[in-house]
C-alpha cells in the first residue's frame, strides 16, 4: 500500500494509485462517508478521544482542536497556551492522534490492498521549506509518521516523504492534463489555493518528458495567512474561509437580536464554533451550493452581484446558537464576502499577477495569455469552490466560461480540483509521477582566513537541481566544477568553522549566520585537528542534510571521513540568535 496525504488545517484527504483506471483516487475511511476528513481531534474531560467526522460534532460540548497542524512549528508558548495546547497536549501529540485515526482507519478498510503501508508522501506548506523558521516542520511530521504512530495488527510504515503542496497539486494537474491530452505539459502553472485558514499563490515551472518524471520548480509565490507570517513573524489565519464563515455567523447573530452587542459575542466560545461548524456544513452541502449560484448567478457576472443588496432579505438557511434558530440571509453572505474576502483576495492576486508578469514576460489576466498551451491556472483547495471565490477570480482574470478558447483553464482543471493536492501525493508515492529535487534554500559555511576576512560559501545553492545523497562541495569557482583542483581546502578545520549559514534566495553574497547549540559543537569535534579538509553538503529525498567532511586529496590514509546529518535544525542551532552575514568581497 502507497498513500498520499493531504494534512489540512480545516480537512485532510488520503489517496492511492488506482492502477485499473490510471488516476489518483481520494480514500474513505467508511462507507458513505466523504473523502475530505475535517482535521479535528475532540477531548472529553474524562480524555475520550475522537477525530474528524465525530469530533466536529461534539463542538460545543468538548475541547475541540483544530488546524493544529500549523502549531507544529509554533515557539510561542503563550500562543500555544491561547490556543488550548499544554505540556501533554501538544501540537505534535495532537497531530499524532489524528492521524493514527486516519490511517488506521485506511489500514482496516483497505486491507487487501497490502499489509503494510509501504511509503506516505504526505504534503506540508511551501513556507515550510522557504523559511527559518518553520525548517524543521518536515522532520517533526516524518517522526510522527516512523516513530508514533502505531498500525494495527504491527503493520509498519516503511518509508515517508515530504513533498510540498505546490509540488504535488503540480503533479496532479500536469498528469492529468497529460490524461486528457495524451501530450507532455511543459510550461508554468499558477495555482491558486485557497482554503479554510489561508490563501497560497504559487507560480510553479513543470518540465515532463511525457512519461513519469517531472521536473516541477519553484518560481514565484504570495499570499496570506496561516501559511504566511505576519510582521511581527506569527502565523495567523487570514482573510480565508474561517474568517469569512465567522463573519457571517457574526452578522446573523447581531441582526437577529438589536440587543446583543458586538463585544458580547464569545468566538472561542464552544457555542460559537458550534455555529461555525453548521454554517460551514451547509455552505458545503451541494443542493445549498445550486442555489447559492442560482441566487447569485440571476444577477450575471460579479461586479453585477451588489444589486441583491437592492432587494428584500432572501432567507438561505438557518442554525442554532445559544438554543435560538438564527436565520441567515443571501445579503449576509455576500456582505460578508466584501467584509472579510474580496479586497484581500484581489490585492493578493494583483502582486501575484506582477511577479507572473515578470517572470514569463505576459499579463496572465489577459487573452494573449491564454492563446498557447504553456500557461495555466488551477483552483486548489475546498474555499475555491464556493461560488463567489470562483466568480470574482473569473472576473480578475477575464475567464469567459463559455468559451472553448481559452488555453489558462482548457486541459488543467477537474472536478477532483479539491484533492489536487492528496492526488498528487498519491501519484507521487506510487512512483507514477517522479519528481526531481531542487533545493528550497542555500546551505554552506563562514569562515575566516588568515587575514582575517570573513568568507561565505555554498555547497548546495538555492533552486539547485541535485541528484540526492551526493555531496556538493564547496569550490573556489563555481564555474569550474567539482574538481580536486577546485575544492575548497580548510586546514585545521574546527577553528575555521565559525557558522553554518542558509540563503533563502539567489543571492550568494549573504546569509543568515546559524549559532551552533553545545551538541553540535560536540559532533564537531569528531573532526581531527590536523590535515586538509574539503567540505560539502548534500540532500536526501525528504530535504534532510548532511554535513561532510572528506579529507583532501593525497591526504595520509589516518583521515578518514565523517557525515552529519542535520535532521533537526532546532536541536542543532540557535534558531532565533542567528544573523545576517555577508562575504568580504577581495
Amino acid at each position: 500500500m502507497k498513500l498520499g496525504i493531504d494534512f489540512g488545517s480545516a480537512y485532510s484527504t488520503i489517496s492511492r494509485y488506482d492502477s485499473e483506471n490510471g488516476r489518483a483516487v481520494a480514500l474513505t475511511l467508511k462507507e458513505g462517508d466523504p473523502a475530505s476528513i475535517p482535521s479535528s481531534v475532540a477531548i472529553s474531560k474524562k480524555g475520550t478521544v475522537s477525530c474528524g467526522l465525530i469530533a466536529r460534532s461534539k463542538a460545543g460540548l468538548v475541547d475541540l482542536y483544530e488546524a493544529f497542524k500549523m502549531f507544529l512549528v509554533e515557539s510561542d508558548s503563550e500562543l500555544l497556551r491561547r490556543n488550548g495546547f499544554d505540556e501533554d497536549k501538544t501540537p505534535e501529540y495532537i497531530s499524532t492522534l489524528f492521524l493514527q485515526y486516519v490511517l488506521s482507519g485506511v489500514v482496516k478498510k483497505y486491507a487487501d490492498i497490502g499489509e503494510d503501508i509501504e511509503q506516505i508522501v504526505i504534503c506540508v506548506p511551501e513556507v515550510w521549506r522557504n523559511n527559518i523558521r518553520s525548517i524543521d516542520g518536515c522532520n517533526i511530521l516524518r517522526k510522527i509518521l516512523k516513530q508514533n504512530i502505531k498500525l494495527p495488527d504491527e503493520r509498519e510504515i516503511k518509508a515517508v516523504r515530504v513533498v510540498t503542496e505546490p509540488e504535488a497539486a503540480s503533479a496532479f494537474f500536469a498528469h492529468n492534463y497529460e490524461l486528457t491530452t495524451k501530450k507532455a505539459f511543459n510550461g508554468h502553472l499558477l495555482l491558486i489555493d485557497y482554503g479554510g485558514g489561508t490563501l497560497d499563490l504559487t507560480l510553479m515551472e513543470i518540465s515532463s518528458d511525457g512519461t513519469k518524471t517531472m521536473e516541477i520548480g519553484f518560481r514565484e509565490s504570495g499570499g496570506i495567512g496561516e501559511n504566511h507570517p505576519d510582521e511581527n513573524g506569527k502565523y495567523i489565519i487570514g482573510h480565508a474561509g474561517f474568517s469569512y464563515i465567522r463573519r457571517v455567523v457574526e452578522l446573523a447573530i447581531l441582526e437577529s437580536d438589536d440587543s446583543i452587542d458586538v463585544d458580547e459575542l464569545d468566538f472561542e466560545s464552544k457555542q460559537f464554533k458550534s455555529a461555525e461548524h453548521q454554517l460551514e456544513d451547509l455552505l458545503k452541502d451541494p443542493s445549498n451550493m445550486s442555489e447559492i449560484e442560482y441566487n447569485f448567478g440571476m444577477f450575471g457576472r460579479y461586479e453585477d452581484f451588489e444589486e441583491i443588496l437592492d432587494e428584500d432579505d432572501i432567507e438561505f438557511n438557518e442554525f442554532t446558537f445559544m438554543g435560538e434558530e438564527i436565520t441567515v440571509t443571501y445579503q449576509q453572505l455576500y456582505r460578508a464576502y466584501r467584509d472579510t474576502i474580496e479586497k484581500t483576495l484581489n490585492d493578493q492576486l494583483v502582486e501575484m499577477n506582477e511577479k507572473v508578469r515578470e517572470r514569463i514576460g505576459i499579463d496572465p489576466c489577459s487573452y494573449e495569455s491564454g492563446t498557447n498551451d504553456d500557461f495555466k491556472i488551477a483552483l486548489v483547495g475546498g474555499f475555491c469552490s464556493f461560488y463567489l471565490v470562483r466568480k470574482q477570480i473569473e472576473s480578475i482574470y477575464n475567464f469567459d466560461s463559455n468559451t472553448e478558447n481559452d488555453k489558462r483553464i482548457k486541459n488543467i482543471n477537474s472536478d477532483k480540483s479539491e484533492q489536487a493536492i492528496a492526488l498528487g501525493a498519491g501519484l507521487i508515492a506510487s512512483g507514477r509521477v517522479i519528481l526531481q529535487k531542487t533545493a528550497r534554500y542555500s546551505i554552506g559555511l563562514y569562515t575566516t582566513d588568515h587575514e582575517g576576512r570573513k568568507h561565505l560559501k555554498y555547497g548546495i545553492r538555492w533552486h539547485q537541481m541535485i541528484e540526492p545523497e551526493k555531496p556538493y562541495y564547496l569550490l573556489f569557482s563555481n564555474d569550474h566544477g567539482d574538481t580536486d583542483s577546485n575544492r575548497l581546502k580548510y586546514a585545521a578545520l574546527k577553528n575555521h568553522i565559525e557558522n553554518f549559514v542558509v540563503e533563502f534566495s539567489s543571492n550568494e553574497k549573504k546569509g543568515f549566520r546559524l549559532k551552533l547549540k553545545q551538541n553540535m559543537i560536540q559532533r564537531l569535534a569528531n573532526i581531527p585537528d590536523g590535515g586538509l579538509w574539503c567540505c560539502g553538503f548534500s540532500m536526501d529525498q525528504n530535504d534532510v542534510i548532511s554535513f561532510h567532511v572528506t579529507p583532501a586529496p593525497g591526504s595520509p590514509a589516518i583521515y578518514k571521513g565523517i557525515k552529519i546529518a542535520l535532521d533537526s535544525y532546532s536541536n542543532m542551532f540557535e534558531m532565533t540568535s542567528g544573523e545576517e552575514v555577508y562575504d568580504d568581497e577581495i
